[in-house]
């Protein structure tokens, strides 16, 4: 209960312009403080604080489009610490189909050496769906990932876009899934009726 009242509070504070107080302030201010009130969410987001940063993520989501062109400077900036850069990865997939600028900023981040990065990526890209269709080579790519969290991460981005090509990538990948179980069963000693 105290969490849902928080939230509101967060919500109104953050994203309702207090329409009262503003009746005669200039309307370049009110967007100022709104810019700011941003920035200040974005900024959070590298915060160690994990409830501030899934409140700032919320915060975020709820801007929605607004909050992308920001969002994708913060990413790009190889300068911001990792902590940021990943949940702004995040707050990009929760933001979803309406993040769809992002993809090609996202795209990289499918070949970055940590998985986190790499699950965090195949997350946004699934999150946005169809809109996400130029991710779709470098999707099918992490099907092979070593990492069990972004081949299923992969998987389910390529469902979620459901492109022609995305498809015939899963039943490739759930083919050769399905012969190489087949391929360890046989070659298994310790299978029932083996002699080994």
């Amino acid at each position: 209960m105290l969490f849902r009242l928080f939230l509101t509070t967060l919500i109104c504070v953050l994203l309702i312009p207090l329409e009262l107080s503003a009746a005669d302030e200039d309307v370049e201010e009110m967007l100022q403080r709104r810019k700011d009130r941003m920035d200040y969410s974005i900024r959070s987001l590298g915060s160690a604080n994990e409830m501030l940063v899934e409140q700032s993520v919320f915060a975020l989501e709820l801007l929605g489009e607004e909050a992308v062109p920001p969002l994708v400077r913060e990413l790009t900036d190889r300068s911001n610490d990792d902590r940021l850069r990943l949940n702004v990865i995040y707050a990009l997939g929760r933001i979803g189909p309406k993040a769809k600028r992002a993809v090609v900023v996202l795209i990289p981040f499918l070949r970055h050496l940590d998985d986190d990065f790499r699950g965090a990526a195949t997350f946004a890209l699934g999150k946005i769906g169809p809109d996400a269709h130029e991710a779709v080579p470098a999707l099918a790519k992490r099907l092979q990932d070593p990492s069990t969290w972004v081949r299923t991460g992969a998987e389910r981005a390529l469902l979620a876009i459901r492109t022609e090509e995305a498809m015939d990538a899963i039943r490739e990948y759930r083919r050769q899934s399905e012969a190489n179980k087949n391929n360890y069963s046989k070659d298994n000693p310790y299978r029932k009726g083996s002699n080994g």
